[in-house]
């Protein structure tokens, strides 16, 4: 009876001593991921805070400067102009839409005068 060559004898526990090693390398290695995966997420949340606690302290100082210079009368002039600066001049915007309509209706005019004469030739 032969015995195939890959079958390997051990002494008597050493099997039990190398299956422990594996385990205890496996466990290091599931250790080391698990703190891995939770540094990344700890690292997240904790930017999180730290962007919160800097926007806190934006928030505050422009509170501040604006509870200092809100009874300053240029202040007040600029905080009530602002909204109006960039905003369309509606008579200049009706301006524009009549000359539109007035070329459009133009070329309609002459279009509509092409046809007529074209049918009073055919009469």
């Amino acid at each position: 009876c032969a015995l195939p060559i890959s079958l390997v004898f051990f002494r008597a526990g050493a099997l039990a001593f190398l299956e422990e090693k594996r385990d205890d390398i496996v466990l290091k290695l599931v250790r080391y991921m698990q703190g891995e995966v939770l540094k990344r997420i700890r690292g997240r949340e904790y930017g999180k805070r730290r962007d919160q606690r800097e926007l806190i302290k934006v928030c505050q100082r422009q509170f501040r400067k604006f509870m200092g210079m809100r009874d300053w009368g240029w202040f007040v002039i600029i905080q009530k102009t602002r909204p109006l600066i960039g905003m369309p001049n509606p008579e200049e915007e009706l301006r524009q839409l009549e000359e539109k309509a007035k070329a459009t209706y133009g070329q309609y005019k002459d279009a509509l005068d092409v046809t007529a004469a074209l049918e009073g030739e055919l009469d």
